[in-house]
Parts: structure tokens; sequence; C-alpha cells
């Protein structure tokens, strides 16, 4: 089933002023919920207040259609007194209950609180505060409307709706971020014509026109580097007899792997088997192979290294496009094409002592060949292995690279195999002669002409959100 966003806006009905309220949070229940665009699978909270101490019954329902948008769920059910416990809070008094409601039209929950059963007012078991905690999950477009119940004003009708307005969902890998990951599939599927139902082009079609194309580009911006599925550390833990969910990027073992698109650490003579001396330094190449086939658009990759104690790599932030962030890195993106402004290299995600290195290119495959270098240098006798951690979500093969450091009269003395070498003639900070910058300015260019001439952009997204996605993007390897 695909994901979905929303956003909220509570609808009053007529009613004097409430002692009694609901306040809606992010997933950590402290985080107020400011009316912001969610993905939907998105767990939110709804929480039940009231500024007094007085006994108290209501209710949160969903009903006739609305049910299948969204989901009501309650914590902690205790199947002997048919209470979930957990769903009241310490406000709302060692008496409080919140019970299960479902028939053919209409399903939530009851919530009640009491005075002590010997039927004294003094002291009232519930206090002023939060009473009563309820999670909330969008499941499908549309608008869901929650209905709070007061039942001292009403049995019959909500005091109010909150109404969840959901839309399709940016987060096409459903791991909970929007990011390069989902851009690389919005890439991938870049001017299809013949998208449908059920997939949608992997659900990137967002509007479901059939095409993927600039109205999907400019929804996907809407949502970019959004945080997607907040942490919920009330749901149970997966049960451990069910399978993984498909394309996991973190789990290597349980992905699948494209045949025809293959990531290589190696070195200038296309090695990945060296032998250096040590404390000498070498530049090292991530590198792209594909075939006929094979396509990728960004690639978003960490080289981690098996034993940080014998060899270091020098990972000083560069991103590119503006030369003030360089810091002195001897990391080099070499992709083409692309546009230089989404370039990134600095310390590792998996491991910081690595390095993490990506790019971007909007409208055309990145060719074969060398797609980014960086400066390794070894610090003690010993093999060391850097390998490749990839979160591009286009799932290429991964080729690591095993280098043996020795000591500079093992080195002499060690026959010329085709797996050795020296770093006579070869500068440890070389980057390719022939490289020719790609016009960055024309790719912003091109976006701000997007915003400029095509009316449902300028019309749906602000300028100065429209301007922070173009800014974002160069920064948004830093959330890893």
């Amino acid at each position: 089933m695909p994901r979905y966003c929303a956003y909220i806006v509570i609808v009053f009905a007529s009613l004097a002023l409430g002692q009694v309220d609901v306040s809606v949070y992010e997933s950590d229940g402290t985080t107020p919920f400011n009316d912001h665009p969610i993905m939907a699978g998105t767990k939110l909270v709804l929480v039940v207040s009231s500024d007094n101490n007085d006994m108290w019954s209501g209710g949160l329902y969903i009903d006739g259609n609305d049910r299948a948008l969204g989901t009501l769920s309650a914590r902690d059910y205790d199947a002997n007194t048919r209470n979930y416990t957990g769903s009241h809070l310490e406000d709302a008094g060692l008496l409080a209950k919140v019970t299960g409601w479902k028939d053919s039209s209409i399903c939530g929950f009851e919530l009640f609180n009491f005075y002590p059963v010997d039927g004294n007012s003094e002291p009232n078991s519930a206090q002023s505060g939060n009473w009563f905690i309820i999670d909330y999950e969008a499941n499908e477009p549309g608008e869901c409307h929650v209905g709070f119940y007061d039942y001292s004003i009403s049995w019959e009708d909500p005091n109010y709706y909150i109404v969840f307005t959901q839309v399709q969902s940016r987060d096409f890998n459903n791991d909970g971020q929007v990011d390069f990951e989902d851009y690389a599939r919005l890439a991938l599927n870049w001017g299809r014509t013949d998208c449908n139902d059920p997939n949608w082009c992997g659900s990137t079609d967002l509007n479901w026109d059939g095409n993927v194309n600039f109205v999907d580009l400019a929804g996907f911006t809407e949502f970019w580097l959004w945080p997607g599925i907040s942490g919920d550390t009330n749901s149970p833990p997966p049960d451990s007899n069910e399978p993984n969910e498909p394309n996991e990027p973190n789990e290597p073992n349980e992905s699948p792997v494209d045949p025809n698109i293959a990531l290589r650490l190696v070195d200038i003579n296309d090695n990945n088997e060296i032998t250096i001396d040590v404390n000498e330094s070498i530049t090292l190449y991530l590198r792209l192979t594909t075939t006929e086939q094979g396509h990728l658009t960004a690639f978003d990759t960490d080289v981690i290294i098996s034993d940080p104690n014998l060899g270091s790599i020098d990972n000083r932030q560069y991103i590119g496009s503006d030369s003030n962030t360089w810091n002195n890195s001897t990391a080099r993106l070499l992709a083409e094409p692309r546009s230089d402004y989404y370039d990134y290299a600095g310390p590792g995600y998996a491991q910081t002592e690595g390095i993490y290195l990506s790019a971007v290119n909007w409208f055309a495959d990145i060719n074969d060949g060398n797609l980014a270098s960086f400066v390794f240098t070894c610090q003690g006798e010993g093999d060391v292995i850097l390998s490749l951690e990839d979160y591009s979500g286009m799932y290429p093969k991964l080729e690591s690279i095993i280098i043996h450091q020795v000591l500079p009269s093992q080195q002499m003395m060690m026959s010329g195999g085709g797996s050795s070498m020296t770093l006579q003639g070869e500068s440890s900070y070389s980057v390719s002669s022939t490289l020719e910058s790609f016009d960055a300015a024309g790719v912003i260019d091109w976006l701000e002409e997007i915003r400029k001439t095509d009316p449902n952009i300028s019309q749906s997204i602000p300028e100065d959100e429209w301007n922070e996605f173009i800014e974002s993007i160069g920064n948004s390897a830093e959330i890893y």
C-alpha cells in the first residue's frame, strides 16, 4: 500500500469555552504539531487535557468512509478489565478508563474518569493536566475527520473535528526520509508516460496522470528533506519471525542487487588489490561501470575502513559550487554529467573515519568512469580493506579494495606483480586534467525557469520555500 502525507485543520463547532480539549503532537508526544504537512504512515498523538479536576466522559471517533483513511489506536490493552491502561495518564486519576468502541458506522475510544468509589469528592481522583493519549495514523488519500466528543455537551454530535488532509507520499522507498534515495527513484522514472495503477511508476507519478514530469518534481520538492516517519517508541518491537521489509538499504544481505550497475574502489590503474609502503599516501577512486541496461542518476555512498588504526582517509568536508566550503579537502567529485551544486564529500555516515560521497544529475544517466576520488594514507603494517555502503536506493554491485601495507624494505623486495604499485609519477592529490566542470548555474536557472513558467509550481510553492529547496539540496548529505 502506498504511503501518504497529511496536514491538519481543526474545524470548531459552536460550543461554550470548554475545559476539556484536544492537542495534537508529533509521535514523540511532546513536540507540538503546528499544522505543517506530514507523511502519512507517520503516527501523530492526540492528547486530551483539562484545566479542572471534574469527573468527565467523552471520546475520539472516526465514522463512515473516513475509517479507511485513518486509524485511531490506544495503548496497553488489559483484557481482564477491558481497559487501555497506557492511554490514560496520571492526571486522569487512578479510576480513569479507556475502552474501544466499534460498530457498523463508527470506531474509536470512549474516555472516562471518575470520583473515588466511596463518593468522596475530596480529593478528586482526577487533577488538571493531560488526561488521555490516543495515536493517529493516516492511511489513504482524502480528508479524514476525527471527531472529539464531550458527553456533557452531546452524545451524538462531536464538539469539533480534527481534519487530516492526506496526499500521496514522496518517501518512495518508505525509509522515513525524503532524500537522495527518493530523488534517485524519481529521476529514474523521469519522462515516463506509461505510469498506471496500482504502481504509478514506483509511486513517483504523484498526481496519477500517467506521467512523471515537472508537476511531480514540484510535488516532490515540497517535502524535500522531510523527516518523514518520526520514531514511535511506544510501538511494540516487530515480530522476529516476520520477514524484513523489502528494499531496506541498510540490510545489504536482504536487498536486491542490480547486476547492471557496479561501484568499485580502485587505484588509478583500475586495480582493487594493491601494495603500498607504510606512511605512503595514494589517491583512490570510486568507479562506475554499467551495462546497456544499467542506469545511474545519483550516487550516495560511504567508504568504510576495516581498521582505522592502520590507515586513514582525508575526509575533510568538501561541498561543490561554493569554493569557500572546500576547506582544503583532497576529495573530488568527478562524475559527469552533473551540477556540482549538489556535490558533497566529508566524514562518513556508517563510520565517521571513512568518507561519504554523493552527487546527482537531474536529467541523464551519469557516465561510466571515476565518480569521485579521495586520498588514503597508510599508517601501519598490515592489510586494510576499504568497503562501500550505498544509500542511493539503486542497489549496485559493490566491490572493495584490499590494501597490503608493508615497510619500505619489504616493498623493494617484492617482485613487480600486477597487484603492487609505487607512487612515482603520481601526485596523491591529482585529478583528471581533462575534467570539464558542469554548468551548475545552468541547472539552477532551469529550476528558476520552471517556477516562472509553470503556474502549478508558482502558485503552490512560495518563493522562499523554493529557494530553500535549491539551497538545501547541496547540504542534504549533512543529515546522515
